[in-house]
Parts: structure tokens; C-alpha cells; sequence
């Protein structure tokens, strides 16, 4: 029985990566396709640093962390879950 809880906590990790992974993938595609799409942003300048600069350094990096921290917040709820499940076993 605690091999097939196993399992499925190992499918459920999976599922959550697979998640997280295309939310990153989103963003790290998501972003040469926005300025592709509008080239007048690349020469768009905020305190004469490029906007584009501005988004992949100020903006993106909080959102990676935020993704981060959420990725771990849903691993460690289905950990617990798993956990009490086992020791009702």
C-alpha cells in the first residue's frame, strides 16, 4: 500500500514540475517574443538604461522567485499530505 502512495506522490511531483516548468518556459519564451512582436520597445530608455533591461532585470527576476516559492509551497502540501496518508497506514 505505501508503494503505491509512493507512486502517486512521485506522479503528483512530476505534474507540479511539468506545471512550473511551463510557466518558466512561458516566460523565458515569452519575453524575445514581446519585444520581436513590438521592436519600438528595445529603444524605449528609463533612466537611460533600456526598457529592455528594466524588464529582464528588475521585473522577471521577483516573478522566477515568486515561481519558486510557489513551486516549493505546492511540493511540501502534497509531501504533507502524503505524509498523513502514510501514517494513517
Amino acid at each position: 500500500m505505501r508503494g503505491l502512495y509512493l507512486r502517486s506522490l512521485l506522479r503528483l511531483h512530476l505534474s507540479i514540475s511539468l506545471a512550473y516548468l511551463g510557466w518558466f518556459v512561458l516566460l523565458a519564451l515569452g519575453l524575445p517574443l514581446v519585444f520581436w512582436i513590438w521592436p519600438g520597445l528595445t529603444a524605449v530608455r528609463v533612466l537611460s538604461v533600456p526598457l529592455a533591461w528594466w524588464i529582464l532585470g528588475v521585473v522577471t527576476y521577483p516573478i522566477l522567485v515568486l515561481l519558486g516559492a510557489l513551486y516549493v509551497r505546492s511540493v511540501e502540501s502534497a509531501e504533507a499530505e502524503f505524509s498523513e496518508l502514510a501514517d494513517e497506514t
